[in-house]
């Protein structure tokens, strides 16, 4: 009888650790102090009008007595599950939470709930935008305590990785807190070194705003086979096929192995260092987002350096829901560079 674990630790804790070690120097954002707002998704169409008209209209207004100003409605510091809230260049949605005692495998400590919390994070950005679950969000308590984000809890999809423009990533993040005690608010931290953080209160009423409406223009899906170019490489989709495991480690039931075929040719006059974990995410219809799997049977790697005209080639596996209808790959195969590429797969 196969071993079945959906996200065993080391699956997402070496993909944190690396991340982490690097993106003290990698990660870029706008660097402002912005403040947590109400998002509108035709926000960014009425600035531009406004800022259209008020060219047009600066030479016939100049003379004019400006009014007074009136006063500025006080911003609010607290948001509510269902609403749709821009900070920076995201829009986040919490979408729900729940609870779980774990499983057969990972259980939280006696006394102990995990509280499993599923978000939505819209790109409104023209550049990629960097997602850790690892710093980026933290639980409130009803005593006051605050808890990091948890490993082993099953949750579906992912918050790690990178959002093309225009796009989604859904997934979501546990923490183990008390069972005698009610999480009350959800923190998310837009950037690591800069001010910006959204509070969501989470033991007030779902708030129903429906599905946000992304104003942002996606960047050039490509298909299986194209030649995809990078500052210092070429890399090339050549195929994807679907897995059940081996005889000892397998995919939890409903979810399946999609493992990637890929090519990556190394066009630079030095070596470059590859990693596939730090490279490659996939995302299905609903925009769930899946890291890598480091238990499937794959075929050959494409991790490690290679040399300046020579090339690499190796299988990457992913464990998505079995009845996945679209899926993507997102691919930043150049970490120095806050741009990727987009393949449907399926």
């Amino acid at each position: 009888m196969a071993f079945k674990s959906k996200k065993p630790i080391y699956k997402r804790w070496w993909f944190i650790a690396i991340v982490l070690i690097i993106a003290i120097s990698v990660i870029g954002g706008s660097g402002d102090d912005d403040q947590a707002q109400l998002a509108d998704d035709k926000e960014e169409d009425q600035v531009a009008e406004e800022n259209k008209d008020d060219k047009e209209k600066s030479e016939v207004d100049k003379n004019k007595e400006e009014p007074k100003e009136e006063p500025k409605e006080e911003k609010r510091t607290e948001f509510f599950m269902g609403e749709h809230v821009k900070l920076g260049n995201v829009v986040l949605t919490v979408n729900n939470i729940r609870d779980s005692k774990g499983n057969e495998i990972f259980k939280p400590d006696e006394g102990n709930i995990f509280k499993i919390i599923d978000i939505t994070i819209n790109n409104i950005s023209n550049e990629f935008y960097s997602v850790s679950s690892f710093w980026g969000f933290e639980i409130k308590d009803s005593e006051g305590y605050t808890y990091s984000t948890t490993f082993g809890a099953e949750t579906k999809g992912s918050l790690d990785g990178m959002i093309p423009p225009g796009m989604k990533m859904k997934g979501e993040i546990a923490f183990e807190i008390p069972e005698n005690v009610s999480a009350t608010n959800l923190f998310f931290d837009y950037e690591l070194w800069n001010d910006g953080q959204i509070n969501f209160v989470l033991n007030q009423e779902f708030v129903d705003e429906g599905i946000y409406d992304n104003p942002a223009e996606t960047i050039e899906i490509h298909d299986i086979g194209e030649i995809l170019e990078f500052r210092n490489s070429e890399v090339t989709v050549n195929s994807i096929r679907y897995d059940q495991g081996g005889q000892y480690f397998g995919p939890e039931e409903g979810y399946e192995y999609a493992v990637v075929d890929i090519t990556i040719e190394n066009i630079s006059d030095d070596s470059i260092s590859l990693s596939s974990l730090l490279s490659y995410s996939m995302v299905d219809y609903e925009g769930y987002y899946y890291s890598i799997s480091m238990i499937a049977e794959t075929k050959g790697t494409i991790d490690g350096e290679v040399s300046a005209g020579q090339s690499k080639r190796g299988e990457v596996a992913f464990e998505i829901p079995s009845e996945s209808e679209s899926l993507y790959l997102i691919l930043t195969n150049d970490i120095f560079e806050n741009s990727g590429k987009i393949v449907k797969v399926k």
